[in-house]
């Protein structure tokens, strides 16, 4: 719940940093390598780390410090606030005041921020005369809007409340999708504009060197060789073991149990190493723009995509609702 809690209070917090930034990309535009420098970004990258942590430490403390002496089993994908306070065996509503508090500051102060810079970006971007000046001006905020209106809306209806308005349904389903399709829009939010020169890709990746790079490219693919075979050869070895040890299940059952355990895993591993492989493990000299961005849209969004599903798909409740979803009983009704 901390980390959880932590790198969610931070993302809002840098959501509304971010509209600054484009603030100051619109309406200053000559003062803005010295309004947005290195030093300035990473000044409120690091204030926003160490807010958003010490606000989680906060909020954890506040529900860890309650008695719990019934059920440990929480109506939810993982340890929310909501519904682990609802397991506690005391009088929770100072501490939901106070993390309701909490919530209001990091949720409605940023957004209330983000809607001033758009205030003041809309007036100026009316003011452009050509109207493709006014696309391109609106082009570089529709992405930061569209992960604003998702995760603040999504954040909003789930802890702008008290726990007693908790319904479990409901909550599991907002926040499925603001744990995953955020995440799933930031490739699109961190594109081309970011990147000081011309790239011809979705993001400042290896390679745009006019030098001789032979011995950097070198470096970079031992360090490749080191970080994605490495970790590859202990993923075989650890499931030539399961493989092994699941030969000796006597049961159908049991070997399609222990199966389903690491299917999901397996889809992520195959997936991520495979196309990290084809786009790292290689010179640059190898480089082909067209493929690259293809198989780099592949592992920076299907691979988190899938991140929730090797969390929570033995959960009973995901298998229930997937078999909701796809109208029939089949292997998730004979899983339950």
């Amino acid at each position: 719940m901390y980390f959880f809690l932590g790198f969610a209070v931070t993302n809002c917090l840098l959501l509304g940093v971010m509209g600054y930034d484009r603030y100051a990309a619109i309406c200053q535009p000559l003062h803005y390598p010295i309004l947005m420098s290195w030093r300035v970004c990473g000044q409120l990258a690091v204030t926003c780390i160490v807010s958003g942590f010490l606000i989680s430490l906060l909020g954890t403390t506040l529900v860890f410090s309650l008695p719990f002496c019934g059920s440990n089993k929480v109506n939810h994908y993982f340890c929310d606030i909501s519904p682990v306070i609802r397991l506690a065996y005391a009088e929770t509503y100072i501490n939901e005041l106070v993390i309701f508090i909490g919530g209001v500051l990091v949720l409605v102060v940023p957004l209330i921020f983000i809607f001033i810079s758009y205030g003041f970006i809309a007036s100026a971007i009316l003011k452009i005369s050509s109207a493709e000046g006014k696309r391109k001006a609106f082009s570089t905020c529709a992405s930061h809007l569209i992960v604003v209106v998702v995760h603040y809306g999504c954040a909003s209806f789930v802890y702008l409340r008290p726990s007693a308005k908790y319904t479990s349904g409901k909550d599991r389903l907002v926040t499925v999708t603001y744990t995953i399709i955020t995440p799933l829009l930031n490739p699109v939010f961190f594109e081309l504009p970011f990147c000081p020169n011309k790239i011809n890709h979705y993001f400042c990746d290896i390679c745009l060197a006019c030098t001789d790079s032979y011995i950097n490219d070198l470096i970079i693919f031992i360090g490749g060789v080191l970080a994605l075979m490495v970790p590859m050869t202990f993923i075989c070895i650890s499931y030539g073991f399961i493989v092994h040890a699941i030969l000796r299940i006597p049961s159908v059952e049991g070997k399609r149990k222990a199966f389903s355990t690491c299917a999901s895993h397996l889809a992520v591993v195959i997936v991520h190493y495979g196309c990290a492989s084809f786009v790292y493990l290689r010179l640059s000299s190898k480089y082909s723009s067209s493929k690259d961005r293809l198989v780099t849209v592949t592992y920076t969004v299907v691979t988190p995509l899938l991140n929730p599903l090797v969390s929570s798909l033995r959960n009973k409740d995901v298998q229930m609702a997937i078999q909701i979803v796809i109208g029939g009983r089949g292997f998730y009704s004979e899983a339950l």
